[in-house]
């Protein structure tokens, strides 16, 4: 178990490092004017400071398909998100991440807490 004096020393270095921006999207149920319930985006987390880091040098290529049958590589880059400790996104999410001058767009896996920081999977799908 790592010390508490430690584990705010650790906490408060990694804080500096969070010089992104994160916007986390998710599902929600509400119920149109209708009465039918239906799922809409609500915005989850905004603007919360983080850290995007690349944990795969070389992309991960998988194949899909054309109509006309021809197969293209398709590039997907994996990062982990990391955050305060408090910062829980769900799988499937979808996320903003404004890091370095750049924005990012993907899809979440389901965050870890650890005592100093909370990681989380995230795949690029857009880099605007």
């Amino acid at each position: 178990m790592i010390p508490e004096n430690i584990a705010k020393r650790v906490e408060n270095r990694l804080k500096k490092d969070y010089t992104g921006r994160l916007f986390v999207y998710g599902k929600a149920d509400k119920n149109d004017a209708d009465g039918i319930r239906i799922q809409t985006d609500v915005l989850k987390y905004d603007g919360v400071p983080c850290r995007l880091t690349r944990i795969e040098a070389a992309s991960q290529r998988t194949g899909y398909s054309t109509a006309e049958g021809e197969i293209f590589p398709k590039m997907r880059d994996h990062y982990t998100l990391f955050t305060e400790k408090d910062i829980l996104i769900e799988a499937n999410d979808r996320a903003k991440v404004f890091f370095n001058g750049r924005e990012y767009h993907g899809i979440c896996g389901e965050s870890h807490s650890y005592k100093t920081h909370t990681e989380t999977l995230f795949r690029m799908e857009k880099l605007v």
